[in-house]
């Protein structure tokens, strides 16, 4: 299994931005990985996402080359 080059960069200490994609939209989640996050949360909680948003929003997410947390 390939490292995530998330992690690698985090070890080597460079300092990485991220994003909470919070609305439950594939679409938004997907903008804010094309925006140049280098790493996306998913939330849930304090949002409108839910469960059955999870799924398509880390594909969306996938799709960008951001790492989804």
């Amino acid at each position: 299994m390939d490292r995530s080059p998330l992690r690698d960069r985090v070890l080597a200490g460079e300092v990485t931005y991220g994003a909470f994609a919070m609305t439950g939209s594939p679409l938004a989640t997907q903008l804010l990985g094309r925006a140049g996050f280098d790493w996306l949360v998913v939330d849930l909680e304090h949002g409108e996402a839910t469960e059955a948003d999870l799924v398509v929003n880390l594909l969306a997410a996938g799709s960008t080359g951001t790492s989804a947390i």
